[in-house]
């Protein structure tokens, strides 16, 4: 018995989905609606905008996402740590207090995992 080529996700989603069948989705999704618990009907405005996002992402694409990018000298970063330390008590007891609860919180996720 000889194996079949079998076909990809993709060329079943070709003829099991063609386009104006997901496009007629969309479109629905876009003027889905909700009953409440007093039974009346409203628009439901979270389903609409995920069909208009997904709608506009086939038309258009997806936007550029931004991103912050963040650079450190950290040489320089942690001179500035040492003097500050050195030179203000309230900032080395913020830090111990700081390192205190870190630890506090890693040594509830240790003994929660175990």
């Amino acid at each position: 018995m000889k194996n079949r080529p079998q076909k990809t996700l993709a060329e079943l989603l070709v003829t099991e989905l063609p386009d104006d069948r997901i496009a007629i989705a969309i479109r629905d999704a876009m003027t889905a609606t909700q009953i409440n618990r007093n039974g009346s009907v409203e628009p439901d405005h979270k389903t609409r905008l995920q069909a208009a996002t997904l709608a506009l992402a086939y038309k258009h694409g997806k936007p550029i996402e931004r991103q912050e990018l963040m650079h450190a000298n950290m040489a320089n970063a942690e001179k500035e740590l040492r003097e500050r330390l050195e030179s203000s008590p309230q900032v080395r007891s913020a830090l111990r207090a700081a390192l205190d609860r870190m630890e506090a919180a890693n040594i509830k996720t240790l003994q929660s995992g175990s």
